[in-house]
């Protein structure tokens, strides 16, 4: 199981506000 197709995903803008996937789950 290779979780390498979720980097480049949670990098990109996230398309529910102005901030990335990793940054929205980082502030929760």
């Amino acid at each position: 199981m290779s979780l390498d197709w979720n980097w480049g995903i949670f990098l990109q803008e996230a398309p529910f506000g102005n901030t990335t996937y990793l940054g929205w789950l980082w502030s929760g």
